[in-house]
């Protein structure tokens, strides 16, 4: 006998937004895997080719070069760009995947149901 958690999942993957829906969160994962890894690579190829600019001081009186605000830019943007995609996943992700569920178990009662009626 299944549990409720695989019928419900063996469900879900019948539902007709289910496709539609698993396609959207890879796409997001994608893009924001891409702009993750475009943003280290910025980073990557700023400091390597841009040594000279990245390690001037940020004023005469201040010794600390310029690469210490931008390298704290680069982690508050990681920051940033995690707590997106948590809240969309938390959100938008979890949200629809519950509709779904919801549906499918609401059906699957309905259909049980009927049976026993008949």
């Amino acid at each position: 006998m299944q549990t409720v958690e695989s019928e419900s999942s063996s469900l879900i993957s019948q539902h007709p937004d289910y496709a539609a829906w698993v396609a959207g969160q890879r796409l997001y994962r994608r893009r924001m895997a891409a702009v993750l890894g475009g943003s280290y690579a910025v980073f990557l190829l700023s400091v390597v080719f841009l040594p000279c600019i990245l390690l001037t001081p940020v004023s005469v009186s201040n010794p600390t070069p310029w690469l210490v605000p931008f390298a704290a830019f680069f982690i508050l943007l990681q920051f940033l760009l995690t707590g997106i995609y948590v809240k969309h996943a938390n959100t938008v992700g979890d949200e629809e995947h519950e509709r779904m569920r919801s549906e499918c178990l609401r059906l699957n009662n309905a259909s049980k149901s009927a049976a026993v009626k008949s």
